[in-house]
């Protein structure tokens, strides 16, 4: 039998009902698999990582801090 997990927090539910593939993990939201094009004109995938402080059903306000890229 596997657990579904539930999701409260509006702006990850959002995240997750458009497709992208997030993971939680140290207070840090990953967005994993976003597609960009490099120097060459290649489509590479990246993953976006950005500090994420639960709040329940509160949606999630950006902190200023800077996006780091993966």
């Amino acid at each position: 039998m596997s657990i579904k997990q539930t999701v409260l927090n509006p702006s990850i539910k959002r995240l997750i009902e458009e497709g992208f593939e997030i993971e939680i993990m140290r207070q840090h939201l990953l967005v994993h698999s976003i597609p960009y094009l490099n120097q060459s004109r290649e489509v590479k995938l990246a993953s976006l990582v950005c500090p994420f402080v639960e709040n329940g059903e509160i949606d999630t306000q950006p902190l200023d801090r800077p996006y780091h890229v993966f």
